[in-house]
């Protein structure tokens, strides 16, 4: 009976023993699964940085595209008013009787619209687009002269 009662009692040993490593097998599959969760929670936490980055861009592209558009609309109405301003100093020379006039004709540069500026378009300014368009002069060598009369 002794010998059947040490057998029992290392047979329960064993059964322990496969326990207690199968709780530490449990408890590192949960150490493993916390890590994980943390991962992810860090991921997570660095994504919605990176959306918060991407929304604030996207504000002030959409700030400095209303800026464009504001500028665009002055520059529009400001070239509207200088082409009223040239079509009246011209009316207004045609007007008048001065020497040579018959010999100067104007070509009209520039087609006038009226249309508002766009808002949802953004201004693309180039730099080397700045071009004199002067009246050219037609006739005699002497023509000239005839502005420095007038």
């Amino acid at each position: 009976m002794a010998a059947q009662a040490a057998g029992k009692s290392n047979e329960g040993i064993n059964i322990a023993t496969e326990l207690t490593r199968g709780f530490e097998v449990i408890a590192d599959k949960i150490a493993q699964t916390a890590s994980m969760v943390q991962d992810v929670s860090n991921a997570n936490r660095e994504q919605m940085q990176g959306i918060g980055q991407i929304n604030t861009a996207v504000t002030q592209l959409d700030q400095m595209t209303q800026e464009n558009a504001k500028v665009a609309a002055q520059a529009d109405s400001i070239a509207n008013a200088t082409i009223e301003k040239a079509e009246a100093m011209v009316q207004d020379a045609q007007s008048k009787e001065f020497v040579g006039k018959n010999n100067i004709r104007a070509t009209q540069t520039t087609q006038r619209t009226n249309k508002p500026a766009q808002a949802a378009k953004p201004v693309v300014v180039s730099k080397n687009t700045h071009t004199s368009k002067a009246l050219p002069k037609k006739g005699s060598a002497h023509d000239g002269d005839v502005w420095e009369n007038f």
